[in-house]
């Protein structure tokens, strides 16, 4: 099921947002904001309450940008991977760490 809504007021609406996606919160649902003024919308007549070329233009490039498959496992990983400066960084300090744990292990025993 896809719902169109419509928020009359130009103030934050986050409050509002958030509200609906606790209500679905046991769905998969997405918000997604098309168009920020009051127009086209909000007439007595229902005819007249439709949705501009423009609105649904910018959802389908919202929709397009999105990624499709939410769970795939590779970019969760591919997300979690260390920057090239934190590799050398690691690189650079692992033998340090060994060696000085090496030394302490000795250090201890020796005595």
């Amino acid at each position: 099921m896809r719902f169109i809504l419509d928020i009359a007021n130009k103030t934050d609406s986050k409050p509002e947002m958030e509200k609906i996606i606790d209500f679905l919160s046991d769905e998969i649902a997405t918000i997604n904001c098309i168009d920020q003024t009051n127009e086209n919308q909000f007439y007595d007549e229902q005819e007249k309450n439709i949705l501009t070329e423009k609105q649904i233009k910018t959802y389908n490039d919202i929709m397009m940008k999105k990624p499709t498959d939410h769970t795939n496992i590779e970019d969760m990983f591919n997300s979690l991977k260390p920057s090239k400066k934190e590799q050398a960084i690691i690189w650079l300090l692992s033998p340090v760490i060994v060696l000085a744990t090496w030394a302490t292990l000795i250090f201890i025993c020796s005595l």
